[in-house]
């Protein structure tokens, strides 16, 4: 967000009204302009931390920590069909996953307008533990909102310690964490293969929950894994390889789909 939202003319803080007010103009600016056209809104996106509670962003030290449910009341009295949802990465923390389900449980006791949430997962060959992927989604159905993949996409490089998934994070290039720029090798496009058919045997076991599943990029060649967390890598993460051509990933979910019909 642009920083000048945040302070006045003297560069001090807004204030909570002031902030409120920008907020709601926003809201309404935008989700009426495509309301009717655009069925599913992310309100609200990575407003917590790992394993801090909220997210010390400009919005809730001056707001406030209702500032996510002003957001959600303001969107649904713009469109009252459209689904609202929050979305954040790392869903599987449990700590994480923890605090937010505290959060919603308040909502939904509250009459507050959300109708799920988004678990990004960019998720690598092995990682998160798939118990506790799978353990996020069931929460959520249980709680009775829908569950949205986001951002799917499945990393096959190796992982520099200490970056984790804040987009702020890098780690310098080397060749050692760039392994395979001529080409993946058979068994870990095998692992790929693999690791895709697992979550999505995950979320045929929900598909009464599951509202969606997005792509995080339509090709390879475009993913923003060649980039993050080490620029300038050759990654393989998406169905579609770098000439738009289905990669063997593709193939193993469409014969799963048809032998789910």
């Amino acid at each position: 967000m642009p920083n000048g939202i945040f302070v006045d003319a003297d560069r001090k803080p807004v204030s909570r009204d002031a902030l409120l007010a920008t907020m709601q103009e926003h809201i309404e600016g935008l989700l009426g302009r495509y309301k009717g056209r655009v069925w599913a809104w992310d309100v609200v996106n990575e407003a917590i931390d790992e394993g801090k509670g909220w997210r010390r962003s400009p919005w809730f030290n001056i707001i406030g920590e209702d500032f996510m449910e002003r957001a959600f009341r303001f969107a649904h009295a713009v469109d009252r069909k459209a689904k609202l949802l929050y979305n954040d990465y790392n869903m599987d923390n449990s700590g994480k996953r923890d605090f937010l389900v505290k959060v919603l449980r308040g909502y939904l006791d509250r009459g507050v307008p959300i109708d799920g949430v988004g678990t990004q997962s960019h998720v690598g060959l092995a990682y998160p533990d798939l118990a506790e992927w799978e353990r996020t989604i069931a929460t959520y159905a249980g709680m009775g909102l829908k569950a949205h993949v986001t951002e799917l996409d499945v990393d096959v490089l190796p992982t520099p310690a200490d970056t984790g998934a804040d987009v702020v994070n890098r780690a310098a290039y080397s060749r050692e964490n760039d392994p395979w720029r001529e080409g993946l090798p058979d068994e870990i496009q095998q692992e790929l293969v693999d690791r895709y058919e697992q979550l999505f045997r995950i979320l045929l076991r929900y598909r009464k929950h599951v509202e969606r599943v997005t792509f995080w990029g339509l090709h390879d060649g475009i993913s923003w894994k060649n980039d993050f967390p080490v620029p300038g890598r050759t990654n393989y993460p998406l169905l579609f390889d770098r000439d738009m051509k289905p990669k063997p990933a593709y193939q193993r979910l469409m014969k799963l789909a048809q032998d789910e019909v």
